[in-house]
């Protein structure tokens, strides 16, 4: 409940000045080259600007509804904010703290990676859902988004990855250029109160990048 961002000197491992933020702080990205810590506010609707030189948030910019993480692209400069209570992402020029369009994704947006080339953004749902809706009717496949593909030079959306899971907590690269994701899936025939039915299914997954299904 304390709108602060905690540090730790990797020297002595004891704990240092917090830096005081916006109201909810969730995700930090770090802009080198504009020296600045870029911190999302989900309950200020903001995007916060850090100075590292003097360990101060110097200015805030209203980006949208609930931010919820912060990827920060230093050959464009500009900063990528999920905005899990809008469904989209918020595209912003740091430099002229100035906030430069907002792209329609997926359903409650978290977990960002950007492709090892530096061309396309990788946007997760964290609550997907998945198609089997057991004992209902299945959904159709192509209405389970999980991941949209954004096209980072003309910032658009070219695709989805569809249904691998029902709640998506991270994406990443690893140094081979594969993409995975930690995830959980939803076993809805099996019962919470059976051991052996594996109601949920928590997972390490590797996804091709490509639009389509998993």
């Amino acid at each position: 409940y304390s709108p602060q961002i905690a540090r730790i000197s990797p020297d002595t491992e004891g704990s240092l000045e917090p830096v005081l933020t916006g109201q909810w702080p969730t995700s930090l990205a770090y802009a080198q080259s504009e020296g600045l810590v870029l911190v999302t506010h989900r309950a200020s609707d903001t995007l916060g600007f850090i100075d590292v030189a003097t360990q101060r948030q110097v200015d805030a910019l209203w980006v949208g509804d609930s931010p919820s993480n912060v990827v920060w692209d230093d050959a464009r400069g500009l900063a990528y904010v999920n905005l899990g209570g809008a469904n989209s992402l918020a595209i912003v020029d740091v430099a002229k703290r100035s906030l430069v369009k907002t792209i329609d994704t997926v359903f409650d947006p978290l977990a960002m990676a950007v492709s090892p080339d530096g061309t396309t953004l990788f946007v997760a749902s964290y609550r997907s859902g998945q198609t089997s809706m057991y004992p209902y009717q299945e959904r159709d496949g192509e209405s389970e988004k999980d991941i949209a593909v954004i096209d980072l030079e003309s910032q658009t959306v070219t695709g989805h990855i569809l249904d691998f899971a029902s709640t998506i907590q991270t994406l990443r690269f690893n140094e081979k250029g594969e993409l995975w994701s930690t995830a959980t899936t939803n076993n809805v025939e099996g019962s919470l109160n059976d051991p052996a039915a594996k109601s949920f299914e928590h997972q390490l997954v590797q996804l091709d990048p490509n639009p389509g299904l998993a």
